[in-house]
């Protein structure tokens, strides 16, 4: 079986876009707009793994 990965590069801190929260992070139709990235991943077919890179300084946005 052939394995697919998905890295999703997110290591930017969005400072162009000004603001307390970046922009990966503020909502977009109710959800992050990181989530609706990782959902098209996740839920897709032929990918069986997705790996996210992110800022080291972002570990507080993406805890549970």
């Amino acid at each position: 079986m052939k394995t697919t990965v998905a890295v999703i590069v997110a290591g930017g801190t969005g400072s162009r876009m000004g603001g307390a929260v970046p922009k990966l992070f503020r909502p977009l139709r109710g959800k992050p707009v990181l989530w609706h990235s990782l959902q098209a991943f996740t839920r897709h077919p032929e990918i069986s793994q997705t790996v996210l890179v992110h800022h080291a300084d972002h570990g507080e946005y993406l805890a549970p």
